[in-house]
């Protein structure tokens, strides 16, 4: 032990050293805050203990007493040179031959970040912003959860719409989006897994419940024919008052539910040949206008002499087959090996057309295409249906229009006529269908490969797990009125988590989804498998 331990001891030596570090951290120190300059945005800087989280929520509260509200839009770790310390070493450690002065910079590691302010916060509630919603340096703290589902409350826009929790409000299911806001388009997606169509049963549940709005939807995997199904108690959710409420309402909907498809209970999909468009008529039959020049005219020359009421696909080919032109001869070959005449969409003999057989008291039309045998027969059903809504434009009935696996529908860059077509008819939908009440509802997991003039008119965003920088790039650049950060917390979200903005929301927000109380059509297949043998 050295002269200088046997003066002071080495617990000794520690105790000072300790001192002279809060000498350090004192100096060091600096006066957490936030401040506005605009009355509508907000910086702060907080220490690294308490940071807040992005999406969440702050409450603000001035020098001169007032009160805001704000969400956390960005947060990083900063550092930056603190003030210049000088310890007397002497004084703090003592001893013969201590040096007299020390002096350092000291850097400074804090939390900073950004924010919007959403309402003045009053005894009786809240309040809009106004100009002279500015403030220096207001001490700040994370805002309890009640505050936060009273803002949801009262800054909600008409009917409210019961799809979950906020993230950080209280934890209690209340009414997150507004109904009216769905009278835009809107753009859901979430990569495998996310609980992207789970979700979208409990969004199309609610609407079903609180709102008088028709839909359709193009079901490619069945997943959505168990609407009229609604679970018992114990495995939806509702309990007491609310399942007798929402069985009450089901029991009076379940009629209003039209599932057209192969399956059982459902009303078969029959279509007269005759009755689609030319255009859709060659589609089915595999016919280009140049590339089977000869073929398509021989086409276009018997369905001339036919009242398309009446024109079936049989009738076509046997007198195409009856004809000595080997044009008319080629045609009838081409026709038996497309295959088309075996779909058991056409109608029958003894069979009424889909569109006649439809009750008048629809609430919804899903069209179960999930268990339809080729992908040509599905893409032809899904052209016919979208070519049908824009046929009943002219009612002026608001109508939701669900595209569930949307870029298999109207692609970026479509793989064939038959999609190119149905890409014509979103795109004119997304485009002028709002005019006539026709509002999309677009469900993907590849956001990349939705044609952009579809996805330019979408003014809702419900964005769940998203883990694809790639892809959530593209819907930060797509969406610009939703602050990036928050888009590029979807690699974060766990199953049920999502982000939602734009007119269904007042401001983008953090959710976790509830409970379904109908029976979902396409679950996973169960992974019992993995229990131990």
């Amino acid at each position: 032990m050295t002269e200088f331990d046997d003066q002071v001891g080495v617990a000794g030596l520690r105790e000072r050293i300790a001192r002279v570090r809060a000498e350090l951290r004192r100096s060091a120190s600096f006066e957490e805050g936030a401040w506005s300059v605009d009355g509508h945005t907000f910086a702060f800087e907080v220490a690294l203990s308490r940071p807040l989280p992005v999406g969440g929520y702050a409450l603000l509260t001035t020098r001169d007493g007032r009160s805001y509200l704000g969400q956390v839009t960005d947060q990083r770790i900063t550092t930056r040179p603190g003030p210049q310390v000088s310890v007397d070493l002497s004084s703090a450690l003592g001893g013969e031959g201590t040096p007299g002065t020390a002096s350092a910079t000291v850097s400074i590691r804090l939390a900073a970040g950004d924010g919007l302010l959403l309402a003045a916060v009053a005894d009786d509630g809240f309040g809009p912003l106004d100009r002279h919603a500015t403030f220096d340096l207001a001490p700040l703290e994370e805002a309890p959860g009640e505050l936060v589902d009273a803002y949801i409350e009262w800054s909600r826009k008409g009917v409210g719409l019961t799809t979950g929790a906020a993230t950080y409000g209280s934890g209690d299911v209340l009414p997150l989006l507004s109904a009216k806001g769905f009278n835009r388009h809107t753009f859901l997606c979430g990569q495998s897994g996310s609980g992207k169509t789970y979700g979208l049963g409990v969004l199309l549940e609610r609407l079903l419940l609180e709102t008088t709005i028709e839909m359709v939807i193009l079901d490619p995997n069945s997943d959505y024919v168990g609407l009229g199904d609604l679970l018992p108690p114990d495995e939806s959710g509702a309990h007491g008052d609310m399942y007798e409420r929402v069985a009450a309402h089901w029991e009076h909907l379940r009629d209003r539910i039209v599932v057209v498809g192969p399956g059982e209970g459902a009303m078969p999909l029959r279509v007269v040949f005759g009755r689609l468009t030319l255009e859709q008529q060659a589609l089915v039959l595999g016919l280009d206008p140049l590339a089977d020049a000869e073929r398509f005219g021989a086409f276009r020359e018997l369905h001339a002499a036919y009242d398309p009421s009446h024109l079936t696909l049989d009738r076509l080919l046997a007198d195409a087959e009856a004809a000595d032109d080997p044009r008319m001869q080629a045609l009838a070959l081409h026709i038996r090996n497309v295959g088309a005449p075996d779909w058991d969409v056409w109608v029958g003999k003894d069979d009424t057309p889909l569109l006649e057989a439809l009750p008048d008291e629809r609430r919804v039309i899903i069209f179960d295409l999930g268990r339809t045998d080729s992908a040509a027969e599905r893409a032809v059903l899904s052209t016919a249906a979208l070519e049908w809504l824009w046929r009943w434009r002219h009612e002026r009935v608001p109508r939701l229009v669900v595209i569930d696996e949307a870029h298999n529908v109207c692609p970026q860059v479509p793989h064939d006529r038959i999609q190119a077509l149905a890409t014509e008819h979103v795109i004119r939908i997304a485009a002028e269908g709002r005019k006539y009440g026709l509002y999309l509802l677009l469900s993907t997991q590849q956001p990349q490969k939705i044609h952009a003039n579809v996805l330019a008119q979408c003014d809702n965003l419900i964005l769940l797990r998203m883990n694809s920088r790639i892809d959530t790039e593209h819907l930060a650049q797509v969406f610009g009125f939703v602050p990036p950060s928050l888009i590029h917390q979807a690699s974060s979200f766990t199953l049920g988590e999502g982000l939602v903005a734009g007119r269904i929301s007042s401001h983008a927000m953090l959710y976790r989804g509830d409970r379904r109380w109908t029976r979902e059509g396409g679950a996973d297949v169960p992974t019992t498998w993995a229990s131990p043998a």
